[in-house]
């Protein structure tokens, strides 16, 4: 038995997940599926500013081209955001609940990006809307120092058997969270356990509170004038506004709760293969006649509804090699794996046919 997963057409995943919701909504749950207009996860400033933090991570890169192919398929049932975390419901070979834990933005950090965007920010209209200047959406997107999450504060846990760090599942549901920052950019600062009010205040502190030295006037690209009360002090980051000196006294919070345990077996990554096995035909014992060329890759993949790095992580090669193949006229000359995996999926795409 070949380990590569069952191709399931695009129009059963998404009759499994409608089934699914009526399902829940019949026995009185409250669902909040995913739904696209199209099929562009996140068009909002938000929205693609989430999907580009979390893409920016190479150890997401692959698992994320996966999990935007359930996103598009209306595979998400159900996506909640809550204070330090994300709970959904996946439909995949089977319904599966996906707990993500994320934790919450530490007072150091928050105040600093506060402190940048104090009296730049005119109403939380333009906050949702990302009508910000340059420096202010310089701040709080910032790869390291703003309000998305790190790798390290993000803590998956799903139902499925796929033992990996983060499951096709769970990377679905992160890029759906990018979809639903687009109607909902609030959530992202419900998410992260802070006020976003506290970003349109002309109050550059509470009373009482220790706070980083403000952040360099800006460079105004908005014709916004920039807040005449914030004092100085010592020396700051000119990108982010915040206090280098306060910064070796900041420890990201840990994630309030441990992820539930879940059995787990390795049901879709391949073993190591043998190195050096080039194969264009099956063996004489072999009862199929198969002959991989570039024009049946784009026909594959094209049947799959995946786009080139979505087809590449289903085959576990690299986007690269899938546009060679698509390019290149006549037979293919592939190593065993990648036979194999066309192979198993043209089968597959065929048996449904049939």
């Amino acid at each position: 038995m070949h380990w590569y997963p069952r191709y399931v057409p695009v129009d059963e995943q998404r009759a499994r997940t409608v089934s699914e919701i009526q399902g829940l909504r019949a026995r009185g749950v409250e669902v909040q599926p995913i739904e696209l207009r199209g099929r562009t996860i996140a068009r909002n400033f938000w929205g693609r500013r989430w999907c580009e933090h979390l893409e920016s991570f190479s150890e997401y890169a692959a698992r994320l081209a996966h999990g935007r192919a359930y996103v598009r398929n209306g595979s998400i049932c159900h996506l909640s955001i809550e204070p330090g975390g994300v709970d959904a419901l996946v439909v995949g070979s089977a319904p599966y609940r996906v707990s993500i834990r994320i934790g919450q933005l530490d007072t150091l950090t928050w105040t600093a990006i506060r402190r940048a965007c104090v009296g730049h920010i005119r109403s939380l209209l333009d906050l949702h809307q990302g009508v910000l200047s340059d420096h202010v959406a310089t701040v709080v997107t910032n790869r390291d120092t703003g309000v998305f999450p790190q790798p390290g504060e993000i803590v998956p846990s799903c139902e499925c058997e796929d033992r990996s760090t983060m499951c096709k599942h769970a990377a679905a549901v992160l890029s759906g969270v990018g979809s639903r920052l687009d109607d909902s950019p609030e959530l992202l600062f419900v998410l992260r356990g802070v006020n976003q009010v506290e970003l349109i205040s002309t109050d550059p502190a509470p009373a009482g509170e220790q706070v980083p030295a403000s952040a360099p006037e800006p460079d105004m690209r908005n014709g916004m004038a920039p807040n005449p009360a914030a004092p100085t002090g010592p020396a700051v980051d000119g990108a982010t506004g915040i206090d280098l000196s306060a910064v070796e006294s900041s420890s990201v919070n840990d994630v309030a709760a441990s992820p539930r345990k879940v059995k787990k077996t390795l049901t879709y990554r391949p073993p190591m293969p043998a190195a050096g096995l080039p194969r264009t035909a099956p063996s004489d014992d072999e009862a199929v006649t198969f002959e991989p060329t570039g024009e049946l890759v784009a026909e594959l993949r094209e049947q799959c509804g995946c786009s080139v790095a979505e087809f590449a992580d289903l085959l576990q090669v690299t986007p690269t090699s899938v546009r060679r193949w698509e390019s290149t006229s006549g037979s293919l000359h592939l190593h065993a794996r990648p036979w194999e995996a066309l192979l198993a999926l043209f089968e597959e795409i065929e048996k449904h046919r049939g």
